[in-house]
């Protein structure tokens, strides 16, 4: 008798190198500011945020982010720690667009009590999408040219929470192949 046997195609994933990213963030805040002079300002902060992405099961990615900023006029600091999910892809040679949802705590505080509090601390649900290009010897690193982030956090005057746009840019290191 001649045996026979079938095999079960095993499931396989790219394998692409782990990133971290370090970047500018300009946010703005959805709180208006009225002026002894009659004018309104917006809130806006400045700051710098870091991202871990594990990419084992690219285009799937696991997401670790970190985030401090400041801004006036209320004297603001908002630091979120978040992680979550994304998704990136090869698109021509050079550019990786991605889109990512993550989840976790922010804190902000204020010298002048925007949210009627010296602090709040609550879940942060972030929604990133950008585009990185490589560049550099054999694409290890490159530019973030684009980040734009929506933010909610649940606190805010009568707990109606809060929306912040964010626009960033950075650059980033690929750790190893």
């Amino acid at each position: 008798n001649i045996a026979q046997s079938q095999a079960r195609q095993e499931v396989s994933y790219d394998f692409s190198p782990n990133q971290f990213t370090v970047l500018y963030q300009r946010t703005f805040d959805d709180y208006i500011v009225q002026n002894a002079n009659g004018s309104s300002s917006r809130v806006e902060l400045n700051g710098v945020a870091a991202e871990y992405s594990w990419r084992h099961f690219y285009p799937f990615e696991v997401i670790g982010q970190a985030s401090y900023s400041l801004g006036q006029p209320l004297g603001q600091k908002l630091m979120t720690f978040t992680v979550g999910a994304g998704y990136t892809r090869q698109i021509y040679r050079h550019y990786f667009p991605f889109a990512r949802l993550t989840a976790g705590m922010g804190h902000t505080s204020s010298s002048d009590y925007q949210y009627l509090q010296s602090s709040e601390t609550g879940m942060a649900l972030n929604l990133d999408g950008g585009l990185d290009i490589n560049i550099g010897d054999r694409y290890r690193w490159g530019v973030r040219a684009l980040e734009i982030q929506n933010q909610y956090l649940p606190f805010g005057v009568n707990n109606r929470g809060s929306v912040y746009w964010s626009l960033g840019a950075g650059a980033y290191i690929r750790l190893w192949k």
